[in-house]
């Protein structure tokens, strides 16, 4: 059985991720609603940051160095913009259902899962490192997410559902793991 144990650990080392420590200095990257990013960091008399240009730009009033100082910078950056972004993609996901009720929308960290589906169905949780994916990949996770307020089990009809939404689900979940996984 070697043969058949050496394909199953190649196809996980696919999904296999190096993370490497974040200094939030100039010449690193990021990834935003899929494209990947050159960051900037420019001492300046204020705080911002701006996407421009195939960059992310950190303007600083400390250190250009200061990885805590634009670390906080970028990750304020990151929120406001998954919350807008977020909260469109959900809205549109929401259009294809039904329900009574639209469950909230949180967003919390998950160590293993894009989504998360409440027990009640009341409330759906993204994770924010969806913000990395493309716009169709925070789509397709709220609408699976959303058609767990039905159907708590992953079953040919949860698959079912999700496939009359979206056709091509499986190619987006593929790159949304393989990618950003």
């Amino acid at each position: 059985k070697w043969q058949w144990l050496e394909k199953r650990l190649s196809e996980f080392r696919k999904y296999h991720k190096k993370i490497y420590d974040r200094q939030y200095i100039s010449g690193e990257s990021y990834h935003y609603l899929g494209r990947q990013y050159l960051l900037l960091v420019e001492k300046t008399g204020s705080d911002s940051v701006r996407l421009e240009r195939g960059k992310i730009r950190i303007f600083t009033t400390k250190s250009i160095q200061n990885s805590d100082h634009n670390k906080k910078l970028l990750e304020n950056w990151f929120d406001s913009r998954r919350t807008a972004v977020f909260k469109k993609q959900y809205i549109q996901a929401y259009k294809n259902f039904n329900y009574d009720k639209i469950p909230q929308l949180k967003i919390r960290e998950m160590s293993r899962r894009w989504g998360s589906c409440s027990s009640d169905g009341k409330a759906i949780y993204l994770n924010p490192k969806l913000i990395q994916a493309p716009t169709e990949a925070i789509y397709y996770v709220a609408v699976h997410e959303l058609c767990h307020v039905n159907n708590k089990k992953h079953d040919k009809a949860f698959y079912g559902e999700i496939e009359k939404i979206i056709p091509n689900w499986r190619q987006t979940k593929e790159r949304l793991e393989v990618r950003y996984g």
